[in-house]
């Protein structure tokens, strides 16, 4: 018994120092780097990964980020930091992925084929999503929660297509605040939500928001479509039914701007389509087109 009990020790020992040694070896800048050389297939934009490491209970990497191809300082559309991808029996199909998004946090599964991407829990700050800054001609802040489940398009070959993935997203988000809004040049009071729910489907190519309602200084929903630019976010194109009011206190606060809110608000409310280009929109009023 002394003799298989020393066996066993001997073993443990040996397994031990196996894993110590590849730990101290493992390869992670040339796996980062192979990751890499399999996700980045799009001319105008590369994902970065920085050395992945290996620990007792799965892969790390300080930092994933999403950036355009471009010269000089590219603009970093999404950055993900304290990358966590856990060992799992579900790594026969796919696997599960946490990581840090500014002061918040996020974890997705995703399969081996790169077919499927389920974002599972997403709890963090709208102004972690730096690709909103310079996208919309206003400023969002607040804190987002939400899930979703994508079909991800891909070619014969197995690559992605530059196409907008199929699925559902659902987000809420709270202590909302829109400021840097402007009518005729001139400049509005922020305007802060206690919440906003958002339940948003793509499908062959085209955003349907299927509920968007929001409660605070304004009251009321918006449903309709948008047609993405890939290419060029900025010209995706819109078409949206609005009814909405804004509390009377927000209208106080506009002060001298009264008068020129009067232009398209009816009694505090505001009904129509919003329609055109992303960032410089048409607000035409039932029965009224421009």
């Amino acid at each position: 018994m002394k003799r298989i009990g020393w066996v066993v020790i001997a073993v443990l020992l040996f397994l031990l120092g196996a894993w110590l040694g590849l730990l101290a070896s493992f390869p992670g800048g040339a796996l980062a780097r192979y990751l890499e050389g399999r996700i980045n297939h799009d001319p105008e934009f590369a994902v970065s990964i920085a050395p992945l490491r290996l620990r007792w209970n799965g892969l790390r990497s300080e930092r994933v980020e999403l950036k355009e191809r471009a010269p000089g300082a590219p603009k970093t559309w999404l950055r993900l930091t304290d990358v966590r991808l856990p060992i799992s029996l579900q790594w026969v199909r796919g696997a599960s992925l946490g990581a840090d998004l500014g002061s918040g946090h996020l974890r997705l599964y995703f399969t081996w084929a790169g077919d499927e991407l389920d974002l599972e829990e997403l709890d963090a700050k709208v102004e972690d999503f730096t690709a909103l800054a310079g996208l919309l001609p206003l400023t969002l802040r607040g804190r987002v929660t939400g899930t979703a489940r994508l079909r991800l398009p891909r070619d014969p070959n197995g690559l992605w297509r530059r196409e907008v993935p199929e699925g559902l997203v659902q987000l809420r988000a709270t202590g909302m605040e829109v400021a840097d809004l402007k009518v005729a040049g001139a400049s509005l009071p922020p305007v802060r939500l206690e919440s906003v729910e958002l339940s948003l489907r793509t499908a062959r190519g085209a955003l349907t928001i299927e509920r968007l309602v929001f409660q605070g200084d304004l009251q009321g929903s918006i449903t309709g479509s948008i047609a993405p630019n890939l290419a060029q976010p900025a010209a995706s194109r819109m078409n949206l039914a609005v009814r909405a009011e804004f509390r009377q206190a927000w209208i106080n606060n506009l002060g001298d701007l009264r008068a020129v809110a009067g232009g398209f608000l009816t009694g505090g409310r505001l009904e129509g389509t919003l329609e055109g280009p992303l960032t410089s929109p048409t607000f035409n009023r039932p029965g009224e087109r421009r």
